[in-house]
């Protein structure tokens, strides 16, 4: 189980009303006060770090908990900054303080996870969460999970970082009703955890914060909406509107451009789900619509000079049409949420494709049997996308030519292939990183326990570097004030732990310098 921290809350205060009863949607940790912490996070799928002026520098973890139930998951947060100066202390000392554990096979050096977790910074999400993204600001998480069928939002508030810096001694991550806290709390504990005893002071230490239905929109909460009183729901910020039309299974998330939609894959049902995100202090989004897409949609990425929102997808084997990339026109749903028209013709006589009525483009299928296409990642300039390929004769980086989307031509031919590794899942681009200044691309392989680094100019694999079992989410740290990143962070879903690489160009560029966590005992 995640390490999720101590959270002492105060006496329920007044009685609860059988609304917010309803509504309360915390989840109780019941471990007893002297079980040790666990050395490892629970099923790592995706990471994000972030650098904030004058404050903290956090990379935060999304665990999915796929052994556990519906409200399995959780965020944390580590602090990079320690990180960084316990992994050289771990090289030389192995073991000093109590804070290293055993090296890797390779010789890099192990922090164990609880050293370096923020350890107020624990918030229950549901099960199946694989990816999320953070708001340009720093001060919104938002994840798609699958227990629950939601898009969970999560306040961030850095101590060290805002204004009027927060002395509740909450930590950074924030996932409650503001006031009434406590309450929800206290109606979870009556609702949910064993004893249901009020006074239970273990009950209260180790409830562990989760975040309630004002921050996870989902369509079953139809009834609760319905049976509430209104008066109560306004109270406590919540929209009376639930999202009844949501479809099941979210999983990869990309922002616009400008920050003000949130997009969403599905991947059973292969849609793709538009929010716009409120431009005040609550950052909670609003459902807009959804559309057909891609089977079992699975990357997204946004093309960085038309905006438009392309998302990679796995077509059935017998599918004549091969693996498929869909692609969609969002932008007007920001200021309008009804259907638009779509754009004139362009000159060629093609037309971009509208949000209503996707373009579904065929990639050339280029290894035997494959429909499975993973991962989107662009060019900085948009002229290339990147993804990886799976398929009976082994996985692939394929190099797709998306120049012509400026000019409406979407017809995407293969530039080049790289094998990689097996279980290619994701992708990551480093810009200008590579030997002649071009770019790197990185792939999770997680049936490989590697991550493989291609040269973008040169079309080839330059290194292979092996981490713990499992990798799948990856994610780039820069320091403030840098023009570039200096790490590489890497969950490895299967082991429950996080490898830092070395981010910098030259010939280091790719060396791991710290693992964060102990292998879990399944490896």
């Amino acid at each position: 189980m995640t390490p999720f921290a101590r959270w002492t809350t105060a006496a329920p205060g007044a009685a609860l009303g059988v609304g917010l009863l309803l509504l309360a949607g915390l989840a109780c940790d019941r471990r007893p006060p002297n079980e040790p912490a666990s050395e490892a996070f629970s099923f790592p799928t995706a990471l994000h770090a972030h650098a904030y002026p004058g404050g903290q520098n956090l990379l935060f973890v999304l665990s999915s908990n796929f052994d556990l139930g519906v409200n399995g998951g959780s965020m944390g947060t580590v602090d990079i900054d320690l990180a960084e100066e316990l992994g050289p202390l771990c090289a030389g000392a192995g073991g000093a303080g109590g804070v290293c554990g055993a090296p890797t096979p390779q010789g890099t050096p192990r922090i164990r996870s609880e050293a370096v977790m923020n350890g107020l910074d624990a918030v229950r999400v549901a099960s199946f969460a694989r990816d999320f993204t953070m708001s340009a600001d720093g001060l919104d998480l938002y994840v798609p999970s699958g227990g629950d069928d939601s898009l969970t939002w999560i306040d961030v508030h850095p101590e060290s970082a805002l204004p009027g810096a927060r002395t509740d001694g909450h930590g950074a991550l924030v996932c409650d009703a503001g006031d009434e806290y406590e309450n929800l709390i206290a109606a979870n504990c009556l609702l949910a955890c064993d004893t249901g005893d009020l006074d239970d002071e273990d009950l209260k230490t180790w409830a562990v914060p989760g975040c309630n239905e004002r921050h996870r929109p989902n369509p079953s909460l139809a009834e609760k909406y319905a049976e509430a009183d209104e008066a109560t729901l306004a109270g406590l910020g919540f929209d009376p509107a639930p999202l009844a039309n949501l479809p099941a299974a979210p999983f990869s998330i990309v922002l616009s451009a400008d920050g003000t939609l949130a997009h969403v894959t599905h991947l059973d049902s292969g849609a793709l789900s538009v929010f716009r995100l409120r431009d005040d202090d609550d950052g909670r989004p609003e459902y807009l619509a959804s559309f057909d897409s891609v089977d079992f949609s699975n990357g997204i990425d946004v093309h960085p000079p038309t905006g438009l929102v392309y998302v990679t997808g796995r077509s059935p084997a017998t599918a004549p049409s091969g693996t498929r990339i869909a692609i969609f026109e969002t932008a007007a749903l920001a200021v309008d949420p009804l259907p638009f028209e779509a754009p004139e013709a362009a000159a060629d006589g093609s037309e971009p494709p509208p949000a209503i009525d996707p373009l579904v483009a065929s990639v050339s299928l280029t290894i035997e049997a494959s429909h499975d296409l993973r991962g989107l990642v662009f060019s900085p300039d948009g002229q290339r996308a990147f993804a990886v390929e799976r398929g009976g004769g082994g996985d692939v980086l394929l190099f797709i030519d998306t120049s012509g989307a400026a000019t409406g031509d979407f017809h995407m031919a293969p530039q080049a292939v790289v094998p990689v590794g097996s279980g290619a899942q994701n992708v990551l681009l480093l810009a200008g990183a590579g030997d002649t200044g071009g770019n790197l691309i990185l792939v999770s392989c997680f049936k490989d326990n590697t991550i493989y680094i291609v040269d973008e100019d040169l079309r080839e694999v330059s290194r292979i570097v092996d981490v713990d079992t499992g990798p799948f989410g990856i994610a780039t740290f820069t320091p403030d004030g840098a023009t570039a990143p200096t790490r590489i962070f890497v969950a490895s879903f299967t082991a429950g732990t996080v490898t830092a690489l070395d981010a910098r160009p030259g010939p280091g560029l790719g060396d791991p310098l710290y693992v964060i966590g102990t292998p879990k005992v399944s490896e």
